[in-house]
């Protein structure tokens, strides 16, 4: 990405640690050809919920920046969608940080009905350019992704969705994204 084009919101870019960072578990990640290196453990945990209580745009966009910030500190990356008062999302990250993290979201009073769809081990990241990246996806677009099939007005689509059609439209939304 060159210096003078936008960046999306939630992009990573974070330069190479200097020769003297700090010791413990890295990742060299910016947006030049460097591939992503990886030292420690790391897993992806995707879930799903509902919001508690609706949530404005403005809300939403709060809750992103916090996460992006201190998921960048972390060395946090992921995707989030929301649909109808729903939320898909996918954290990555090294194994105890995620396994906090995730503790942390299951207890969150602003969503309930957090249902784990995949908690694995990975050895590299599929959303590694994200901090947290976001879609706010329309009806149409989950059901063309995930091959939905219609779905009656009282069940939500996120809701509904397998394993396998969260990780096809999590990884469609990050490329719409990028």
């Amino acid at each position: 990405m060159g210096p003078t084009q936008p960046q999306a919101a939630g992009a990573r870019t974070v330069a190479r640690p200097p020769a003297r960072a700090r010791p413990g578990p890295r990742s060299t990640r910016d947006q030049s050809a460097h591939p992503v290196i990886e030292c420690a453990r790391m897993k992806r945990v995707v879930y799903r919920s509902r919001e508690s209580e609706p949530m404005s745009d403005a809300q939403v966009a709060d809750l992103l920046s916090q996460a992006r910030r201190k998921n960048d500190v972390q060395n946090i990356t992921g995707m989030l969608i929301r649909h109808d008062g729903c939320f898909l999302q996918a954290i990555e990250g090294e194994v105890t940080v995620i396994d906090t993290l995730y503790h942390k979201i299951r207890h969150d009073p602003r969503h309930t009905d957090v249902e784990t769809l995949a908690d694995e081990p990975i050895s590299e990241r599929v959303f590694h350019k994200w901090t947290m990246g976001f879609r706010n996806m329309s009806a149409g677009e989950i059901r063309n992704i995930a091959r939905l099939a219609e779905l009656s007005a009282d069940d939500p689509l996120l809701v509904r969705i397998s394993a396998p059609e969260a990780d096809a439209l999590l990884s469609e939304a990050a490329v719409s994204l990028a």
